[in-house]
């Protein structure tokens, strides 16, 4: 029954004194409490089923390979909440569940929208398209302003090779220091200083198809590689006026103007073509207390595809699919 529309609960015990019951949970998140439990001496001797969360979108917090990113100049990795033993992969438990709910909507303008989630739309040739992260847009066109989804600090400001212009902050909560980081990507920095990095850091890594997707979006954008023939379309690229507005050591409150939404970095935009992609890709990540490495995590608990998630920007999570710890103040998506 592990894709079909079940929840499970179970009752371990090693004899007559020890126990624990897990219960309200899809098969993945059962699954990796029965390794853990395992790991104590407690054996599974009761377990029952119910309907819960649909098949489409339960059991996706494991993605089909290790998803670790390091961001080009910045000294920390960020994993995918998974622990592997024996060739198995099993939810890292310790890294979603929190009760903290600290951050608010990472901008202002109503106009913008949830793109994407934990996972990209399904199609044909990729049914599995995991994100691990949460996009917001307008209409992948438009720009608009980046706010701080949190009170923090800024402790990273740089252009990563796959992303682009980048900002980390980190989030000290419920007296725990740099308990949380989100980390905002593909911004703008001044079409001149972005069109430049393009060449001079994204483009030399790259090979193959990748590399040609990502040459043909900048000459077709007003990005060649000489920069004398260098003349940014403002709908790529966006003005010089849409720059990073805060620096590194910064304190910001939450709301604070972090700078514009762009689509800097093959990761941004290396789709082969003229095309905007104007968007925040979010990621948000917290430090797990029992080894103090930072884990990507989807503050709406819900960790599927982008139609199981509320359509609107403040709907309150009310699904049964939110089978995890949401992270928003108030318990919901709010504007800051």
């Amino acid at each position: 029954m592990e894709g079909n529309q079940r929840k499970y609960a179970g009752v371990w015990r090693a004899g007559s004194d020890g126990f624990y019951l897990w219960a309200g949970v899809d098969f993945e998140n059962f699954k990796s409490k029965w390794h853990e439990l395992a790991g104590q001496n407690l054996r599974l001797v009761s377990i029952a089923t119910y309907e819960g969360c649909g098949g489409e979108c339960a059991n996706k917090v494991v993605a089909t390979s290790a998803y670790n990113y390091n961001i080009t100049g910045h000294n920390t990795t960020y994993h995918w909440p998974v622990d592997e033993a024996g060739g198995d992969k099993y939810v890292r438990l310790s890294a979603l569940t929190f009760s903290a709910a600290p951050f608010t909507l990472p901008f202002s303008d109503t106009t913008v929208k949830r793109w994407n989630g934990w996972l990209y739309a399904p199609s044909a040739t990729n049914p599995l398209p995991y994100h691990h992260a949460v996009d917001y847009a307008i209409d992948l066109v438009k720009s608009f302003q980046i706010r701080a989804a949190a009170p923090g600090k800024v402790i990273f400001i740089g252009w990563d090779n796959w992303s682009g212009n980048t900002l980390v902050i980190s989030h000290d909560v419920g007296g725990v220091q740099d308990a949380f980081r989100t980390i905002y990507m593909h911004m703008r920095n001044g079409p001149a200083n972005d069109c430049a990095k393009a060449w001079t850091q994204s483009v030399p890594p790259l090979s193959g198809g990748t590399l040609n997707g990502y040459e043909v979006h900048l000459n077709g954008s007003g990005c060649p590689k000489a920069p004398a023939n260098q003349h940014p379309n403002p709908t790529n690229w966006g003005t010089n006026d849409q720059t990073i507005a805060v620096a590194v050591n910064q304190q910001v409150a939450a709301g604070h103007i972090l700078g514009w939404a762009g689509d800097t970095g093959p990761g941004g935009n290396g789709t082969g073509s003229a095309n905007s992609n104007t968007h925040l890709h979010i990621f948000f990540t917290r430090r797990d207390p029992t080894d103090n490495q930072f884990y990507f995590f989807d503050p709406y608990g819900i960790y599927g595809f982008p139609s199981c998630y509320p359509s609107g920007n403040t709907d309150a999570i009310t699904t049964v699919c939110a089978r995890y710890p949401n992270a928003w103040k108030g318990g919901h998506p709010q504007y800051p």
